[in-house]
Protein backbone atom coordinates (compact mmCIF):
# COMPACT_ATOMS: atom_id res chain seq x y z
CA UNK A 1 0.00 0.00 0.00
CA UNK A 2 1.07 3.05 -1.12
CA UNK A 3 0.61 6.65 0.88
CA UNK A 4 1.77 10.10 0.36
CA UNK A 5 1.72 12.59 3.67
CA UNK A 6 3.13 15.96 3.72
CA UNK A 7 6.09 16.63 6.15
CA UNK A 8 4.10 19.85 8.26
CA UNK A 9 5.59 22.39 10.86
CA UNK A 10 8.62 20.75 13.04
CA UNK A 11 9.12 17.72 10.62
CA UNK A 12 6.03 16.07 11.76
CA UNK A 13 3.88 13.77 9.53
CA UNK A 14 0.51 11.89 10.37
CA UNK A 15 0.38 8.28 10.17
CA UNK A 16 -2.90 7.00 8.45
CA UNK A 17 -5.32 5.38 10.42
CA UNK A 18 -5.13 2.59 8.81
CA UNK A 19 -2.03 2.02 10.06
CA UNK A 20 -2.67 2.99 13.54
CA UNK A 21 -5.57 0.55 13.66
CA UNK A 22 -3.38 -1.99 12.26
CA UNK A 23 -0.10 -1.73 14.10
CA UNK A 24 -2.33 -0.75 17.04
CA UNK A 25 -0.43 2.90 18.04
CA UNK A 26 -2.10 5.39 19.76
CA UNK A 27 -0.99 8.58 21.12
CA UNK A 28 2.49 8.17 22.87
CA UNK A 29 3.32 4.86 21.28
CA UNK A 30 7.47 4.33 20.36
CA UNK A 31 7.87 3.91 16.53
CA UNK A 32 11.69 3.22 15.23
CA UNK A 33 13.48 5.15 12.15
CA UNK A 34 15.90 3.01 10.69
CA UNK A 35 17.74 4.34 7.16
CA UNK A 36 19.00 2.30 4.89
CA UNK A 37 19.75 2.12 1.32
CA UNK A 38 18.35 5.68 0.71
CA UNK A 39 14.84 4.67 2.36
CA UNK A 40 13.47 5.50 6.24
CA UNK A 41 12.12 2.52 7.58
CA UNK A 42 9.36 2.79 10.41
CA UNK A 43 9.04 0.07 12.41
CA UNK A 44 6.70 -0.10 16.07
CA UNK A 45 7.92 -1.05 19.29
CA UNK A 46 5.69 -3.46 20.76
CA UNK A 47 5.27 -2.63 24.57
CA UNK A 48 5.61 -6.29 26.06
CA UNK A 49 4.34 -7.81 29.59
CA UNK A 50 6.51 -8.03 33.22
CA UNK A 51 6.73 -12.29 32.39
CA UNK A 52 8.02 -11.23 28.79
CA UNK A 53 10.56 -8.69 29.45
CA UNK A 54 11.48 -11.32 32.60
CA UNK A 55 12.51 -13.74 29.90
CA UNK A 56 13.76 -11.42 27.76
CA UNK A 57 16.37 -10.03 30.25
CA UNK A 58 17.21 -13.39 31.43
CA UNK A 59 18.24 -13.96 27.79
CA UNK A 60 19.95 -10.93 27.50
CA UNK A 61 22.07 -11.53 30.53
CA UNK A 62 23.05 -15.08 28.86
CA UNK A 63 23.98 -13.18 25.99
CA UNK A 64 26.15 -10.32 27.64
CA UNK A 65 27.57 -12.63 30.25
CA UNK A 66 28.75 -15.39 27.04
CA UNK A 67 30.56 -12.44 25.43
CA UNK A 68 32.23 -10.21 27.98
CA UNK A 69 32.89 -13.15 30.57
CA UNK A 70 35.41 -11.05 33.01
CA UNK A 71 31.86 -8.72 34.07
CA UNK A 72 30.56 -10.08 37.53
CA UNK A 73 26.23 -10.49 37.82
CA UNK A 74 26.82 -7.24 39.68
CA UNK A 75 28.67 -4.82 36.97
CA UNK A 76 26.12 -6.81 34.14
CA UNK A 77 22.97 -5.10 36.27
CA UNK A 78 24.36 -2.28 36.65
CA UNK A 79 25.28 -1.93 32.95
CA UNK A 80 21.46 -3.01 32.21
CA UNK A 81 20.08 -0.39 35.03
CA UNK A 82 22.58 2.11 32.98
CA UNK A 83 21.25 1.40 29.23
CA UNK A 84 17.49 0.91 30.67
CA UNK A 85 18.07 4.55 32.00
CA UNK A 86 19.27 6.01 28.76
CA UNK A 87 16.33 4.49 26.83
CA UNK A 88 13.96 5.98 29.28
CA UNK A 89 15.94 9.44 28.52
CA UNK A 90 15.89 9.22 25.10
CA UNK A 91 11.90 7.82 25.05
CA UNK A 92 10.69 9.84 28.04
CA UNK A 93 9.25 7.00 29.51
Amino acid sequence: MLEIRKLVRGGQITLPKIFREKYQLDEGSLIEIEEKSGCLILRPIKAINKKDAGKLLKNLLQQTKDQMPNMTEDELLSYLHDERKKVRKKYKV
